[in-house]
């Protein structure tokens, strides 16, 4: 039995290990649609990641109040797998304590929890609030392998971005 036991801690210790070890992404060729061209040139006129995130929040919010489809058009961005969900209030990655003060939200994140990456779109009745909230709850350090090198928060009326990601791209 303790053989078992020291079996299956040592496997895990060793995949917590190679969990934590960062790896290099490949780039696949996919034809690209008008918007991943437009995602392309916004990715290039930006030094970062945030800085990407928040000019589509910007450009799309004033086009559009769709939350989803905003997230939606953030997960093309990332040289890394994302996905968009839906959020309700509670335990939101990224945070140390309950987010709450929110309506509606949608979450983009890496499918691979290694990457210090993820993103939200608030809708609030409360900007001000939830801003404030979002800055002194975030927790860069959400995961033991990785940090988080880049806070952004962006408000526009009733919608309030936010992001921790990598830095420079």
């Amino acid at each position: 039995m303790k053989k078992l036991l020291a079996g299956i801690l040592i496997s895990i210790m060793v995949l917590a290990l190679v969990g934590c070890s960062k790896s290099e992404n490949k780039d696949t060729k996919n034809e690209e649609t008008e918007t991943q061209t437009q995602t392309k040139n916004n990715t290039e006129s930006s030094d970062t990641l945030g800085k990407t995130l928040v000019a589509i929040f910007e450009e799309e919010i004033s086009k559009s109040n769709d939350i989803e489809t905003i997230a939606n058009r953030m997960v093309s961005v990332p040289k890394f797998m994302c996905s968009a969900t839906k959020v309700e209030e509670g335990s939101l990655t990224g945070f140390s304590k309950e987010v709450t003060g929110f309506r509606k939200a949608y979450k983009v994140s890496s499918t691979i929890n290694t990457i210090p990456f993820v993103a939200y779109i608030f809708e609030t009745d409360d900007p001000d609030a939830l801003q404030k909230t979002l800055t002194t709850l975030a927790n860069p350090r959400w995961n033991i392998c990785t940090r988080a090198e880049e806070t952004v928060i962006k408000v526009h009326e009733k919608y309030v971005f936010f992001a921790m990601c990598p830095g420079k791209e």
